[in-house]
């Protein structure tokens, strides 16, 4: 294992003599996880976030970004920046401001075992740290939609279809009641693509599984789909352009193999057979989180001890901090604000112009290409 690599360029001002001289950053997040169609070098060390470089503009995405003083709150201070190229000053909102990036691993690991919040939060706060139950969720929540959303918008975490296969699980819930869990995998990445909680497994539910394999897929067009037999399933793979192959477990009971394994791994996590549900969201998040646990932090036999995310991009994450820093970085989501182009297109709050639009419009998506011109 090889140490950080951290490539950066720092032009400073020579006429200052004070210590805190205005430095502009130029570059983006290069890390020494970026395998070899990332990195023209060739490097393909493992990956562990020691530095990093500020974030890209939101407005701009430029990577010129130079750091303009402190914002100091509550708990800590908060850095600021200002890009050099549009002179939009912006903070970044990050996860890891509630609590710290070990309470945050032990946080998210308790989830992944246990699903329950109560739980969770009594391992915590045995180290001594105050944290309620709302806080704990809103940390969950957040954490879940900032990897799922690095799977549906950027373009570089889409995954290349080879071939997959789709199942589902029932998942009991309170009164006497049960929910079904649709669960597709790619055979070659070992991916788990979707984990889509339903109240039944009827075609509407299987169509919408079946979507979210599109949106997080690439080159699925005309690739083959291993399934038990189930009617619903055979109608939506002919829908979206792929062609099922179906056996059903009584003619050939390991025609599934991978996603009946998948789903072992998940039963050996919150996911017990005898644990009741009291919400659809909770069951959501807590299958959400189990897939990214899969996908990011489990090594697997098949791929050499890598995970898929490693496999397929070359990162390797080896707790949750590390991985929230990664993608708030690559892809910044501060909050929306109104703001307005003044004299020689400088951004201000105050100033007459385009008022009313938003910073996120027209945001253009990161890829991880950006980074590897810097090298």
């Amino acid at each position: 294992m090889g140490k950080a690599i951290l490539i950066r360029t720092r032009k400073r001002n020579r006429r200052s003599r004070s210590r805190k001289r205005n430095s502009t950053w130029t570059g983006g997040v290069l890390l020494s996880g970026l395998s070899r169609e990332f990195r023209p070098d060739g490097a393909n060390r493992d990956f562990s976030i020691s530095h990093f470089l500020p974030p890209k503009c939101p407005h701009c995405t430029s990577w010129s970004v130079t750091s303009k003083g402190r914002r100091k709150n509550k708990r800590h201070q908060k850095q600021r920046w200002k890009c050099t190229k549009c002179g939009y000053r912006f903070s970044m909102k990050s996860i890891l401001d509630r609590l710290d990036a070990s309470n945050i691993d032990l946080l998210l690991d308790s989830l992944t075992s246990s699903g329950d919040v109560e739980e969770a939060v009594a391992i915590v706060q045995e180290k001594g740290i105050v944290i309620s139950r709302t806080k704990a969720y809103n940390i969950w929540r957040d954490t879940v939609d900032l990897l799922n959303r690095s799977e549906s918008d950027l373009n570089s975490q889409k995954v290349a279809c080879s071939e997959l296969q789709i199942d589902e699980m029932n998942q009991p819930f309170e009164n006497f009641d049960h929910y079904w869990i649709l669960t597709v995998i790619d055979t070659a990445s070992r991916t788990w693509l979707v984990g889509y909680v339903s109240k039944s497994r009827d075609e509407d539910a299987s169509l919408k599984t079946l979507n979210f394999v599109t949106k997080r897929c690439s080159g699925y067009f005309g690739k083959r789909v291993r399934c038990d037999g189930h009617r619903p399933h055979i109608l939506n793979i002919k829908r979206i352009g792929m062609i099922p192959d179906a056996r059903t477990k009584m003619k050939d009971f390991g025609w599934i193999n991978l996603i009946e394994r998948l789903h072992r791994f998940a039963r050996s996590k919150a996911l017990k057979k005898r644990k009741k549900f009291r919400s659809l969201k909770t069951l959501q998040l807590t299958v959400d989180l189990i897939r990214h646990h899969y996908n990011g932090l489990k090594p697997h036999s098949f791929l050499n001890g890598q995970t898929p995310i490693q496999h397929i991009f070359g990162l390797r994450f080896s707790r949750w901090s590390d991985w929230i820093l990664y993608l708030e970085a690559i892809a910044p989501r501060p909050k929306a604000k109104l703001w307005g182009v003044g004299e020689g297109g400088k951004w201000s709050s105050t100033a007459s112009g385009h008022l009313g639009q938003t910073i996120l419009d027209g945001f253009a998506q990161p890829t991880l290409t950006v980074a590897s011109s810097y090298s």
